[in-house]
């Protein structure tokens, strides 16, 4: 690239990034050679694309880089991404691991810093990563993710700010109540995070929630949050005789942290709770990796008396052999399934036969984003046990949570 940069050329240059990064879990977990082996495969097939236009370069052990000159326009290199998307895609997808395709246009305005350069290819190729998930193919490093980038960094400071008790108000609750639908009265409700930044406003969960899991911060805002959920418990569980729980969402980092436990039976005592009323929610895919440790944390909460859910159900990695072994007691049907009773036939879904199996695998079942009554009368005719969603109430302050409780049913 210092080469090539220097000589004045109408040619259109690009760099590709290839970012395997995710690969050091297999290593992790399976051996070093396994990564490797796998790694060597990959770059086989890589290879495949390399012509006079597009050059193939190893940059570390888990990176490739195309080096492209005098390619087309925007369009050609998008759909050379998608060719190694594909070709990543049939090579990873059992290993059930995401990867990261970077792209940079080289032009007059960033080829005098080719270590900035190089930066951003990693930064665009490493954002794939994060947002393997969401089906994002590869991610051009360009004004609009250098944006975004920069607000991540505004709300990595916010969220640090806070982690230290600075301004900690800035994230709080809001509870959504649960019910059962055989006694028609609130057994419960879920602990929903909130972060308001003057400058930026309200700041929705599904974006500050995976920047605090990737910094690590989710462990000390984890405990702010918990502490908030439990003082709210206490609260509600001294104006009614019906001992409703309190749901909280875990992270996988939060629950893997090695005082978890200890720290989460301390708020107990000082919130002067139960164990028993408190249900902690994970995500399905919690169980993509470290299977037996999590599982094995989820028992030891179970023998204090904590509850578990099992969030998102259905959407997720648990494979159906492995859910009688799953030690957790609620299983939560993600909306998705729920937005179907809208619009299906009622032989058609598929939701009254996951209420079927949860039940016969030992679990309770608890209906998410129920927002009408036709959907409620769907889920109590194939006995679920318990919903929430807008028909009910909406997220709420906790002052007016607790003015529910008071005036439902």
């Amino acid at each position: 690239l210092k080469q090539d940069l220097t000589i004045k050329s109408t040619i259109k240059r690009a760099i590709i990034s290839v970012n395997l990064g995710t690969v050091h879990t297999l290593s992790t977990r399976y051996g070093y050679h396994y990564g490797i082996d796998l790694i060597k495969g990959i770059s086989k097939a890589l290879k495949m694309l390399c012509s006079d236009t597009y050059q193939l370069f190893s940059t570390h052990e888990y990176r490739f880089v195309y080096y492209v000159k005098g390619y087309r326009d925007k369009s050609e290199l998008v759909s050379f991404g998608k060719e190694i998307y594909h070709i990543l895609e049939s090579l990873l997808t059992f290993e059930r691991i995401g990867w990261g395709i970077g792209i940079i246009e080289i032009n007059k305005d960033n080829k005098r810093n080719i270590e900035l350069l190089l930066k951003n290819l990693l930064i665009a190729s490493e954002r794939a990563i994060i947002d393997f998930e969401k089906d994002i193919e590869y991610y051009f490093f360009d004004k609009e993710l250098e944006t975004t980038i920069e607000r991540d960094d505004r709300l990595i400071q916010n969220l640090s700010q806070i982690a230290g008790g600075i301004d900690a108000e800035r994230l709080f609750l809001h509870f959504q109540p649960i019910i059962d639908l055989k006694t028609n009265k609130i057994c419960g409700f879920e602990s929903l995070s909130r972060l308001n930044i003057d400058s930026m406003g309200l700041i929705p969960p599904l974006e500050f929630i995976p920047l605090a899991e990737k910094t690590k911060l989710i462990i000390p805002l984890g405990k702010n949050i918990i502490k908030q959920s439990l003082q709210f418990l206490h609260q509600m569980q001294s104006i009614t005789d019906e001992k409703p729980y309190i749901s909280i969402n875990i992270s996988i980092i939060q629950l893997l942290s090695k005082d978890f436990i200890h720290t989460l039976l301390f708020e107990i005592h000082e919130a002067k709770v139960k164990p028993h009323d408190i249900v902690l929610e994970i995500t399905e895919s919690t169980f993509a990796s470290e299977f037996q440790d999590v599982n094995k944390i989820l028992s030891d909460l179970k023998e204090l008396g904590i509850r578990i859910a099992l969030d998102d159900f259905g959407t997720g990695y648990s494979s159906l052999s492995r859910e009688r072994e799953l030690n957790v007691n609620y299983l939560k049907i993600d909306k998705f399934f729920i937005d179907k009773l809208l619009s299906l036939k009622e032989e058609e879904t598929i939701t009254a036969d996951i209420i079927s199996m949860a039940h016969k695998l030992g679990h309770e079942v608890i209906a998410e984003g129920v927002e009408h009554e036709t959907q409620r009368a769907y889920l109590e005719k194939h006995g679920c046990d318990h919903i929430q969603g807008y028909l009910i109430s909406k997220p709420l302050e906790p002052s007016k949570a607790i003015e529910f409780i008071k005036h439902y049913g």
